[in-house]
């Protein structure tokens, strides 16, 4: 008992494991089924997606499959323009319209016609075909004639009908036409209910030309004296000179998010275009179709601030000096933008042929003969009333070889003291500036400190040296010499340093020092501390002065010792305090040094 217990508890598992297995199993494969029939339908939707004909407004893949052919009918037959697409036109999407491009009206828009004329007649087939008919043709039928579909961009054939008779058929066909087109004109002009056509219906204003700046909105409107029925009368918007549709009543045909339209109780019509771009400028119309046909025109005229052009404007100039150079600038825009020339600095142009002025008009500017005195930079000024204004600016170099002036050229030093030459250069391209001494090249030590300064723009040609020598030794004096080269020459000044004598102020402290180390006792210090700090300032007074004449001294200068007696001589006549201090010093020191000032004096 208890084995068979057993055996039917292995065999419900058995069982159990088995149908566990194909449930996992059938699982599996339903999911890679139901994943296979997914990706199917995946594909088979993009590929109906990628081939239906639900595109979006404008979609470029509408094409026309064969050419519109040209027609010629005899006169009185019928004559038939056809369109052939490569695929369905549903109208929800896009707007089949046909045109007489002679006279820029609109015949017919998808199957509703928008002449009043009895002969003319649309078809489709399968709306894939469409077809314009035309019955019992007379000469004035003869013209251009076009099928537009408002893909993006625009698509559109073009074809001619040729009406073929004799002189006599054509007098009597149009004796015939302009009848009945009285009669047809007559009948609508004096109908009270409006039919289609009627002539009582007139614009009540002209519509005006719109200049409109770049970016911003552009409206046209139409004003019309009586409320326009959709049911009598059509309302077309046309681009004339793109021969294309804008809008029909309030559907809009052209596929541009920038273009819509309004009404004002269907009597006031306005067409309006954001953000107007140059491309939008052009003749727009806004037309009825009375009978005859009613249409106003107007011009959108798009103002487009100016733009200089890179690559027609100078960038920079570099000329030799004496030479000549011309500048030019160009700019587009809309009005053509007016060219202003000036300098940076405000400075004075004197362009060839003509006056200095501080301003020059023109698309060009030409430099005769420069100079360094040229060398600036140029501002070209763009502007047409439309801002905002703009300028470029030029940067015109002039080259010439080094000049140097060496002020003053003799400088006076006393051992132990210091001295400082000066040089100015000019040079374009700027030079290298160099101190020489007896062929050595100077530089930058305890001993020598060298500095240049370069002129502000427009005058950075022009540079400021000069050489301070430091702690100058007997070996010091002589020649110096500063020079400066560039691409087109160099040039060398020369500048000499020579001694002159301690000034009195110079011994006197040095004499005071020496005076302070050999009296005795510090009795006499105290007593004289107080007249030496005078007589100290007295002296520092005194060498202010003589360093003022040693500065203005030249080549022509009267030897130095006269120079120094009758520097002193002159401050003793007008400070009479002179006196008394020298006999002060004379008292306070030794003897040799009273003995020695007495025989400078």
């Amino acid at each position: 008992m208890n084995q068979f217990r057993l055996q039917a508890a292995f065999l419900l598992i058995c069982v159990y494991f088995i149908g566990y297995v194909n449930c996992a199993k059938g699982t599996d494969h339903h999911r890679r089924k139901g994943s296979k029939v997914t990706t199917a339908a995946m594909h088979s939707s993009s590929k109906q997606s990628t081939t239906g004909t639900t595109g979006s407004a404008g979609r470029k893949d509408v094409e026309f499959t064969a050419p519109m052919e040209n027609v010629s009918v005899p006169l009185g037959k019928d004559g038939v323009f056809t369109c052939k697409i490569n695929q369905i036109v549903h109208a929800d999407h896009l707007q089949l319209v046909w045109l007489r491009l002679d006279s820029q009206t609109i015949l017919a828009f998808e199957n509703r016609l928008v002449q009043n004329n009895p002969r003319i007649s649309v078809s489709h087939e399968d709306r894939r075909d469409f077809s314009l008919h035309i019955k019992a043709v007379q000469p004035e039928d003869s013209g251009h004639y076009a099928c537009q579909i408002n893909t993006n961009p625009l698509s559109q054939m073009r074809a001619y009908l040729d009406v073929l008779g004799t002189d006599h058929h054509r007098r009597k066909g149009s004796k015939v036409t302009t009848a009945a087109m009285h009669s047809s004109s007559k009948q609508s002009t004096t109908g009270t209910t409006g039919s289609a056509g009627r002539k009582d219906v007139e614009f009540t204003a002209p519509m005006e030309n719109v200049s409109v700046p770049l970016g911003k909105d552009g409206v046209f409107t139409c004003k019309i004296n009586q409320i326009v029925h959709a049911d009598h009368l059509q309302l077309v918007w046309l681009r004339l000179d793109s021969q294309t549709i804008l809008a029909f009543e309030n559907r809009l045909v052209q596929n541009n998010p920038r273009i819509s339209v309004s009404h004002e109780d269907r009597r006031d019509f306005s067409l309006h275009i954001k953000a107007v771009q140059p491309e939008d400028s052009g003749h727009y119309a806004c037309q009825i179709n009375t009978n005859p046909l009613s249409q106003m025109r107007a011009y959108l005229d798009v103002l487009v601030p100016p733009v200089i052009s890179a690559t027609e404007t100078t960038e920079h100039a570099t000329v030799r000096e004496a030479s000549n150079v011309t500048l030019k600038c160009a700019a587009s825009g809309h009005p053509a933008p007016a060219i202003t020339w000036s300098r940076e600095d405000n400075m004075y142009i004197t362009p060839r042929g003509e006056e200095k002025a501080l301003t020059y008009n023109g698309t060009e500017l030409s430099l005769e003969r420069v100079g360094r005195a040229d060398m600036a930079t140029y501002l070209c000024m763009a502007s047409n009333g439309v801002p905002p204004a703009v300028s470029q600016r030029i940067s015109v170099k002039v080259e010439f070889p080094p000049m140097i002036w060496v002020e003053p050229k003799h400088v006076s030093a006393w051992i132990g003291g210091s001295a400082t030459l000066k040089c100015e250069t000019e040079a374009y391209p700027q030079a290298v500036h160099f101190w020489f001494r007896e062929g050595v090249v100077l530089t930058n030590t305890e001993k020598y400190d060298i500095r240049s300064e370069p002129a502000p723009e427009p005058q950075s040609y022009r540079m400021k040296m000069q050489l301070t020598i430091k702690n100058i030794e007997a070996k010091d004096f002589g020649d110096y010499t500063c020079s400066a080269s560039n691409s087109h020459g160099s040039v060398e000044g020369a500048a000499k340093l020579y001694e002159i004598e301690v000034p009195p102020e110079g011994r006197t402290t040095a004499s005071s020092h020496r005076a302070k180390s050999t009296h005795r006792g510090s009795g006499k210090k105290r007593k004289h501390q107080k007249s030496q700090d005078s007589n100290t300032t007295k002296f520092e007074d005194n060498r202010a002065f003589y360093d003022k004449q040693q500065m203005d001294q030249d080549q022509s200068s009267p030897p130095l010792e006269e120079h120094v007696r009758g520097a002193l001589r002159k401050k003793d006549s007008d400070n009479g305090g002179c006196a008394v201090l020298r006999m002060q010093t004379i008292t306070t020191y030794s003897l040799p040094m009273a003995l020695l000032l007495m025989h400078i004096f």
